[in-house]
């Protein structure tokens, strides 16, 4: 079974309490989980968006990716981000 069979009544995942810690400890809305799966970039855990998923070539996930395995990725603010701040 792949990610995406699990669909949206799958149980909390162990992801849930690190990403509500996390969001609380930065005082920040909205965290996120996500792994990247075909065209997809689904979110294993995530707080405040409502979402399961976004297009994988909208996803920070990818930019990521793309950045190389080294790479470390800083959005101070996503609603600021001219690219992020759209983000669907």
């Amino acid at each position: 079974m792949n990610i995406a069979d699990q669909g949206s009544d799958a149980l909390p995942t162990p992801f849930d309490r690190v990403t509500a810690l996390v969001c609380a400890a930065l005082e920040v809305p909205f965290g996120i989980v996500s792994v990247l799966e075909g065209d997809k970039a689904l979110f294993r855990s995530e707080l405040g968006l409502n979402k399961k998923s976004v297009a994988r070539e909208n996803s920070v996930s990818a930019r990521l990716v793309a950045m190389g395995p080294d790479a470390t990725l800083v959005i101070p603010d996503a609603l600021d981000h001219p690219e992020l701040r759209n983000h669907s």
